[in-house]
């Protein structure tokens, strides 16, 4: 009886052994699957920040942010203690999908808030590094040309926040178009009083470009960047990122997410590719949301969310604003033997909506109904076939009338459409539209859908945006002669921002584009 009584407490000691030591070398942060490097240990989980202990001497202890993404990602790290440290080192590796490393970034610190910086791009084959240095304007102030895959330069920290608070130091390995070599961008940004970073394009950044011959193959992918540390005991990484659809992605709540690339060539592009949100839990707070690079005007954007006529799930869609505030909506609630879609435009001003239903391009059913009201949307899989798919989206576009941007909500797909009083008609689409001229007047900043018990994960598709002002090269929010130098010493040093038709090259059409743009005016 005592063996037996030994044995079960051995047993029960290295379950539980186990489970510590799983909790501690894998976490999901952001959404997205960070694992430990060496002897480090990750966690508990705070929000969106991950910390990382038990950093040793070797230098190879860390984290590996997973993000497998064509169009890469990056994070936020407290280097804080770090550059206090004299001798202290940090490495920020780039892993391709083929599990080479392609680019290093090394800092050295030197114990006063300054530290030597190294990049090495040997991996990648580059026969030289441009390194490009912008100041909070967003004005290209500098740019070398060092010979070799090595470059070495100070690393210095120049500004502080309007509080007096030291900048938060950000790195991500990403494209800056499609067909680009993905390139390192760093930079400093401050935190809000709430304890948000939507200060997190600030434009005091450094590019750095690895020149790789050209190959005529797509770029290889990111698949991790792992972040590696000697001389301090331990450092946080926290707002974690992929960079699909040309801007941030991230998991809420307890979702995961992951890109997916449905092209057959491997040259992924906002047009091929996926973001999906799993372990959807019962909260309602689980999803994915997307942050654009820049504030947008138009903006369109599809997602599915599995076969909610037969659930009794729930999601919401939203935009959101400038300073983070929720947009326009559409909630989708499954009641079993059919879905209620609700849109919501009272952030926008307006109080009723209009809702059109199309069948083969013609009008079957149309009503203005109030906010708050839905309609009944049901699907039959005899009539339209097992497994059809219900596709909700958005498309937001720029109302001369009020001079605002207004977004209009739709659904695609076979089913019958029920509103109010009404009996149910065949559909192939429905619109919502709000009523009136209401709208954004300061533009889009991203977007967000998230549920709880979900058929089926959420996916994003075909998001596609587009600059609120594409002549304000500083994203300063006007037109002025600092966009149009700005834009000027970029080209005239071949800096990737200076594509401006976004095809891949640097070219007199690019000169020639903006100069019209400019000239047009916002």
């Amino acid at each position: 009886m005592k063996t037996t009584a030994k044995a079960l407490a051995s047993l029960a000691f290295t379950l539980l052994a186990g489970s510590a030591l799983a909790q501690f070398t894998e976490e999901f942060a952001s959404g997205i699957l960070h694992q430990r490097v060496g002897g480090a240990t990750l966690g508990p989980v705070e929000g969106r920040r991950l910390p990382v202990h038990n950093l040793g001497s070797s230098g190879q202890d860390g984290v590996e942010i997973r993000v497998h993404s064509s169009s890469g990602g990056g994070a936020e790290i407290d280097i804080g203690q770090f550059l206090q440290t004299a001798g202290a080192k940090l490495s920020n590796r780039r892993k391709g999908w083929d599990g080479l490393i392609y680019g290093t970034h090394r800092i050295i610190s030197n114990g006063n808030n300054t530290g030597t910086s190294i990049y090495d791009f040997t991996g990648s084959g580059a026969t030289s590094v441009r390194v490009d240095d912008y100041d909070d304007t967003g004005v290209l102030t500098g740019s070398t040309i060092y010979p070799g895959p090595v470059a070495q330069r100070p690393f210095v920290p120049n500004w502080t926040c309007p509080d007096g608070s030291t900048p938060v130091y950000y790195a991500k390995w990403v494209t800056l178009c499609n067909t680009c070599t993905p390139v390192l961008v760093e930079g400093w940004y401050c935190i809000t009083a709430g304890g948000d970073n939507v200060g997190e394009f600030s434009f005091n950044r450094i590019i750095v470009t690895p020149e790789v011959p050209s190959t005529g193959l797509p770029p290889v992918g990111t698949e991790s960047m792992i972040i590696t540390a000697a001389g301090v005991p331990d450092l946080d990484v926290s707002y974690s990122h992929l960079g699909t659809f040309d801007g941030q992605s991230w998991g809420l709540g307890t979702a995961h997410v992951n890109e997916v690339c449905t092209s057959s060539t491997g040259a992924c592009s906002p047009a091929t590719e996926k973001l999906v949100a799993s372990n959807i839990g019962s909260s309602g707070q689980d999803g994915v949301e997307v942050k654009w690079r820049k504030t947008a005007g138009v903006t369109s954007g599809d997602f599915t969310l599995g076969d909610m006529t037969h659930s009794t799930g729930e999601a919401e869609a939203s935009l959101r604003y400038l300073l983070g505030l929720r947009g326009t909506a559409l909630r989708v609630t499954g009641k079993g033997d059919h879905a209620l879609l609700t849109p919501d435009f009272s952030p926008d001003g307006a109080t009723e909506y209009m809702v059109t239903a199309y069948a083969n391009g013609a009008v079957v059913a149309q009503g203005i109904l109030p906010n708050g009201a839905g309609v009944d949307l049901s699907v039959d899989q005899v009539v339209c076939g097992p497994g059809s798919t219900i596709i909700y989206g958005w498309i937001t576009w720029y109302n001369y009338q009020c001079q605002c941007y207004t977004t209009f909500w739709g659904v695609t797909g076979c089913g019958s459409v029920s509103l109010p009083g009404n009996p149910p008609t065949y559909t192939d689409r429905i619109v919502f539209s709000p009523v009136g001229n209401v709208g954004s007047v300061g533009g889009i900043t991203g977007g967000a859908v998230a549920g709880r018990n979900l058929p089926s994960p959420i996916e994003l598709s075909n998001l596609l945006w587009t600059k609120l002002c594409p002549a304000d090269y500083n994203d300063d929010g006007f037109l002025s002669g600092e966009d149009f130098d700005g834009y000027v010493a970029a080209f005239e040093a071949g800096e990737q921002s200076a594509d401006y038709n976004g095809d891949g090259f640097v070219s007199g059409e690019d000169f020639d584009a903006f100069v019209a743009a400019f000239e047009i005016g916002c």
